[in-house]
C-alpha cells in the first residue's frame, strides 16, 4: 500500500469483510450492524473503533512517498524520477503522462493530499511563486496571493534589500487580508533558502497519521474545550484495565449500540 494505489473495489471489499467480522455473523445470516464503517474507523477519541479507511490510508502513505521526493531531491530515486516526468518542474506540479508508469501515477496521486497541507517557509523567497505556491498563512484558505501576475513573480520581488517586506509592493497586488497575513510572517534570515513544511504538524514534517487524519476529516486541529472533555470520556473507557471484551461492551453500551427493546423498534 506504501508503494501503488489499490483499487477501490479490493479496499471495499475488505473493509466489508472486516465489518462483517465485526458484528459477527452466524453461517450465511449477517447480524444487525448497529453503525456504519465511517463511524467505526472515526478515533477512539472520537467515539470510534479506530479502523483503517483502507483507501484514505492507502493515499496517505503514498503521500509519505511524495514527501520524501520533495525533502530528498538529490537521492537516487528522485532523480531518476524527475529525469523522467518532471525534468524542467516542480514534483508538486507534475501531471503523469499517460504512459506513465503506475507506480509513478501512484505516487502522484498521493501527492494530491499532500498538496492539502504542503506550505513555503518564506528565506529570501527566490524559490516560491507568488501567486502560484501557497506561501501564506491563512486559515482555510490556499495561502496563494490571488493576484494574476503569473507564475513569474516570486516573494523575492516583494522584499526590500534589507530582508523586510515591501509593504506599497504588497497593497498593489494583494488583498488586505492577505497583505495582514504576509506581514505577520516570522522570517528568519534573508539569506536562508525557502524550505517547504507540513502545515499539520508541530515539527512541520509529513507524517501518515495527519495525513490519514486531514484525508478522512477528522483532523480536528486545535480542540475545543468540550471536544477535550469527550477525548478524556472516550480515552478512560479504552484505557480501563479491564478484558478487551469488557471495554468493547462498554463502548456498545456508551454509543446505544445495545439490542434493547427500545432500539429493536427504531
Amino acid at each position: 500500500m506504501s508503494c501503488f494505489r489499490v483499487p477501490a473495489a479490493v479496499c471495499n471489499d475488505i473493509e466489508r469483510e472486516c465489518c462483517n467480522f465485526w458484528w459477527g455473523n452466524e453461517g450465511d445470516r449477517k447480524l444487525m450492524h448497529w453503525s456504519s464503517w465511517k463511524n467505526l474507523c472515526a478515533p477512539k477519541s472520537k467515539g470510534g473503533v479506530g479502523f483503517r479507511r483502507l483507501e484514505s490510508f492507502n493515499r496517505a502513505l503514498l503521500a509519505k512517498q511524495a514527501w520524501r521526493l520533495i525533502k530528498f531531491p538529490n537521492s537516487l530515486v528522485a532523480r531518476l524520477l524527475k529525469g523522467r516526468y518532471y525534468r524542467n518542474g516542480d514534483m508538486m506540479d507534475a501531471i503523469p503522462p499517460c504512459n506513465a508508469s503506475f507506480s509513478w501515477r501512484s505516487i502522484c496521486w498521493g501527492g494530491g493530499l499532500l498538496r492539502k497541507g504542503i506550505r513555503w517557509r518564506i528565506g529570501n523567497g527566490t524559490g516560491v511563486r507568488a501567486f502560484v505556491d501557497p506561501w501564506i498563512p491563512m486559515e482555510g484558505g490556499g495561502g496563494r496571493g490571488s493576484g494574476s501576475e503569473g507564475d513569474g513573480v516570486r516573494v523575492a520581488d516583494f522584499l526590500r534589500d534589507d530582508g523586510g517586506w515591501n509593504q506599497q509592493k504588497l497593497e498593489s497586488s494583494f488583498l488586505p487580508h492577505e497583505v495582514a497575513a504576509v506581514l505577520n510572517i516570522d522570517r528568519e534570515s534573508r539569506k536562508e533558502e525557502d524550505v517547504r513544511f507540513w502545515r499539520y504538524d508541530e515539527k512541520g514534517r509529513y507524517t501518515v497519521k495527519s495525513g490519514y487524519l486531514l484525508e478522512t476529516g477528522f483532523y480536528d486541529g486545535h480542540d475545543s474545550t468540550s471536544s477535550s472533555e469527550t477525548k478524556r470520556w472516550w480515552s478512560h473507557i479504552w484505557n480501563i484495565n479491564v478484558p478487551p471484551k469488557v471495554r468493547v461492551f462498554m463502548w456498545r453500551a456508551t454509543s446505544n449500540f445495545i439490542p434493547t427493546h427500545e432500539n429493536l423498534k427504531k
